[in-house]
């Protein structure tokens, strides 16, 4: 998974943002709680570039901004798109997905479950 995108917020919501997103970085347990593979850089004391270059939790992060943008009560959406890529060309190795996040709610689309979801209606085969 390959991402990166700005994050825009009022500085003490990216503050806590900017902690929360660290210390899942440096916990590195065994369990999903952590962020491997995704990086922070403060931009601006209101910006913050998020990036992946190979996989991350991406989950996890959603999570962090959720409770942030809750939180501070921040209104509008931060959303997140992701590439997923096989370093080999296999068929059924690709695709992708986005999340736009808020404070009330975690939307999520995947791109191989929409293209087999678009395909079985344009084709009129029941969904499974």
């Amino acid at each position: 998974m390959t991402f990166s995108e700005i994050i825009l917020l009022p500085k003490e919501a990216l503050d806590y943002l900017e902690d929360s997103i660290s210390s899942a970085i440096e916990a590195e347990t065994d369990t999903m709680d952590y962020l491997y593979g995704i990086d922070a850089k403060r931009e601006s004391p209101t910006k913050l570039w998020i990036f992946s270059e190979e996989g991350g939790n991406i989950e996890l992060l959603a999570s962090l901004i959720h409770e942030t943008l809750n939180k501070f009560n921040v209104l509008g959406c931060i959303s997140i798109s992701w590439a997923d890529y096989c370093s080999k060309l296999r068929p059924g190795e690709f695709g992708g997905g986005a999340v736009v996040i808020t404070k009330d709610e975690i939307k999520w689309l995947s791109t191989v479950k929409w293209v087999t979801e678009t395909e079985k209606q344009m084709n009129n085969l029941p969904n499974i």
